[in-house]
């Protein structure tokens, strides 16, 4: 139980804990070549296996390229649903109502509409703005059979945590 985003854990990791933390300089270079990048943005995205036996199929990790300290700042744990999305969006209401009860005084906003950047794919997602600052989502989304075939990207769940700073740049 927590009352802010910080004090969650994913795979162990916390908002505000560096990578140094978790992974071998070595290692944290090798994922930096591959990362993503969140255009106009100093933010880049990692993606880890999960490092014990968390129920997560991978560990997505957002951090500041310019902090050398690799502090992160959002984490998300990943499930894939080959096929099922409406088994996906029942664990997600099972999840998010856990997440209700956590954070009464959240700010919740709760949609399903087509993918931001792929608007032939859904998401369904519930964001919490707790007033302690930061976000938590919990959302599934439906890949298109097109994207599935293009690049084998399978249904999935996503729970994430984010730091304020990341918050305000989503925003």
């Amino acid at each position: 139980m927590a009352d802010e985003v910080k004090e969650f854990e994913i795979d162990g990791m916390s908002i505000g804990d560096s990578l140094f933390e978790y992974k071998s300089f070595n290692e944290i270079e090798k994922a930096v070549e591959n990362k993503m990048m969140y255009p106009d943005s100093n933010f880049a995205v990692i993606v880890f296996n999960p490092n014990s036996k968390q129920p997560y199929d991978y560990i997505e990790i957002v951090y500041d390229i310019t902090n050398k300290e690799y502090i992160i700042d959002a984490l998300t744990g990943l499930v894939n649903y080959p096929n099922s999305y409406d088994k996906c969006k029942k664990n997600k209401i099972n999840i998010s109502n856990e997440f209700k009860l956590i954070f009464k005084d959240a700010e919740i906003y709760e949609n399903e509409s087509p993918h931001y950047y792929f608007p032939d794919s859904t998401v369904d997602q519930i964001d919490f703005y707790p007033k302690s600052g930061g976000f938590v989502r919990v959302s599934c989304t439906d890949w298109s059979e097109k994207l599935f075939k293009e690049n084998e990207w399978v249904d999935n769940l996503k729970v994430s945590i984010g730091s304020v700073q990341f918050s305000d740049f989503l925003n």
